[in-house]
């Protein structure tokens, strides 16, 4: 007679615990993310390279002129702050979703190795419960 509390394959040790309910969310889509994060990248750092060179240039030109203020670009704070801090939510972003797929992929090949050692049940879609 076996008790219900351990585990009748190893003899003593209590039974596993699934990783989670069995109902696994859908994956990470990985893809078309890194797609669009890649295509923000490249729009963001070419609008952070133009802005840097029209300024570079407009300060050169005010300077040839003895310093002329009306050589300068429009509300050039303003635009530097804009492109700093666009700079700033790209990385902050990249780092938010780059963590968010790494901790979805080591949450998967976690559960695909106690699934395979026979440690958890297999991921169910929602609605096969019978």
């Amino acid at each position: 007679m076996t008790d219900n509390r351990t585990n009748p394959q190893h003899e003593g040790l209590p039974w596993p615990q699934a990783a989670s309910s069995g109902v696994r969310p859908h994956p990470f889509p990985f893809k078309p993310v890194a797609l669009v994060l890649a295509l923000l990248d490249i729009c963001t750092t070419v609008f952070y390279a133009l802005w840097h060179i029209a300024d570079t240039w407009a300060y050169n030109r005010a300077e040839e002129r003895g310093f002329d203020r009306g050589q300068l670009l429009p509300h050039n704070m303003f635009l530097w702050f804009a492109a700093q801090a666009t700079m700033a939510a790209l990385v902050a972003l990249n780092v938010l979703l780059i963590s968010w797929w790494r901790h979805d992929r080591n949450e998967r090949r976690q559960q695909e190795r106690l699934r395979l050692a026979g440690w958890a049940s297999p991921a169910r879609e929602p609605g096969d419960e019978h």
